[in-house]
């Protein structure tokens, strides 16, 4: 486990990611922000991108913002449209 968050529902950080039309690896869409990619699967397979320093990086960030208040369950379901992200699920 990378880190465990406390106050986030429905961002699973640690299982799942978001990947942009660009390709932008993303762990929570409501940071889906160039600063918040932890790399990009047309550039790198998401087995290199998963589990890398930028990806521990980032999800630290994101740990601190749900432990600081800084997200909440209503920007999550504001800025998640379905068409944007595909969720996937990282299987080892």
């Amino acid at each position: 486990m990378i880190f465990s968050p406390t106050r986030c529902w429905i961002c699973a950080l640690q299982y799942t990611a978001g990947v942009d039309p660009d390709g932008e690896v993303y762990l929570c869409s409501p940071w889906s922000r160039k600063e918040y990619s932890i790399g990009n699967i047309n550039q790198s397979s998401i087995r290199k991108i998963w589990g890398s320093n930028k990806h521990v990086e980032i999800a630290a960030k994101l740990s601190d913002n749900l432990q600081s208040g800084k997200c909440s369950p209503s920007i999550t379901i504001i800025f998640l449209p379905d068409s944007m992200f595909l969720l996937l699920e990282f299987l080892p």
